[in-house]
């Protein structure tokens, strides 16, 4: 794989063309598969970020967004709140569905606070403080004083262009202020389901216009320093999915694709280099902590690993350290 010459331009040439030797690596890499990705420097960084960045890629036994959970007793059919061909059931934060394929159940398991919400559409924007999301134009209250009705559910354009969907929010947050929510959508027609998994209530990218629509992740789970610094937290793009067959799976081409451009989209700037060069995480420039996860981030995940490696031996050592803590997480099983 060829670096257009980085490691050199790191030892020789000045900190003056870090971002456009970053951007030519980047621009230069095949978006195809990401395994065969190998290191060509010898030492200890490069050793730990090429055995990192080889075990990217898509598992075969792993290519859903559908997640299990324990299964509670089922209500009883004088329970449940009928929409077309299914009927729903709320209670105990847990959303019992039966549709034509059987009974679903859905809840959130993590986290101490618990909650759950109505959704006017997919496209809900998300508010709130420490993970707990409040009420809003798009996000409805659940009735706590009375059953729930079918005027309760508004339908929209999800499944299909006509409005036979409805939707739930399922969330739940920590002490640490991390959180977890799930946007439960059913078709009252076909009984069709999705699932789609949210961190700290960032909502999804949506990757086009179609019934039902491709998306990516997004997630805000690497930071150095983790919660107590959180330097270089960003929402970043996680796993990409598409609807085949009747459930969303795994797009490893529209990942390679959104990868490699966020990777040749970075801009680390002489500055930034600099600022990484502190050992007190709290003295860095946010902005340029930001710029650096990017990278190694984006970085990883399309293969570059010798620029990787290189940028990390240009950083401090408190930094790079911190650095090698978090790779595996990057190139862990949420991107395999």
């Amino acid at each position: 794989m060829s670096t257009c010459g980085y490691e050199r331009w790191l030892f020789h040439a000045g900190v003056v063309a870090l971002s456009s030797a970053l951007v030519s690596s980047c621009r230069n890499m095949p978006s195809a598969s990401v395994r065969s990705v190998t290191a060509g420097t010898s030492g200890p960084v490069s050793q730990q970020v090429a055995s990192i960045t080889a075990a990217v890629g898509t598992d075969p036994n792993e290519i859903t967004a559908d997640r299990q959970y324990p299964r509670a007793e089922v209500p009883q059919d004088h329970e449940f709140l009928k929409f077309g061909n299914i009927s729903v059931h709320f209670g105990n934060g847990r959303l019992t569905v039966k549709g034509p394929a059987g009974v679903s159940q859905y809840q959130n398991d993590i986290g101490s606070l618990k909650y759950a919400y109505i959704l006017r559409t997919h496209r809900a924007k998300l508010n709130g403080s420490d993970g707990v999301v409040v009420p809003g134009v798009d996000v409805l209250p659940i009735p706590t004083d009375r059953l729930l009705s079918p005027k309760d559910l508004p339908r929209f354009s999800f499944f299909s262009a006509k409005p036979t969907t409805i939707g739930f929010l399922l969330g739940s947050a920590g002490a640490s202020g991390g959180s977890t929510q799930q946007m439960i959508l059913l078709d009252t027609v076909t009984g069709m389901q999705a699932v789609i998994h949210l961190d700290d209530m960032w909502p999804p990218v949506w990757l086009d216009d179609r019934f039902p629509p491709s998306y990516a992740e997004t997630t805000t789970s690497i930071a150095l320093g983790g919660h107590a610094t959180s330097l270089g937290r960003s929402p970043r793009i996680g796993r990409a999915y598409v609807f085949r067959d009747g459930r969303y799976v795994r797009d490893s081409e529209a990942e390679s694709r959104i990868y490699q451009q966020k990777c040749r989209n970075v801009r680390l700037t002489a500055d930034d280099l600099a600022e990484l060069r502190r050992h007190d995480l709290t003295k860095i420039n946010r902005a340029s902590g930001t710029r650096f996860l990017d990278y190694l981030y984006y970085g990883t995940l399309s293969g570059h690993t010798n620029s990787v490696q290189a940028l990390l031996k240009g950083v401090s050592d408190t930094v790079r350290e911190e650095a090698l803590w978090i790779l595996p997480y990057v190139a862990g099983p949420a991107h395999r």
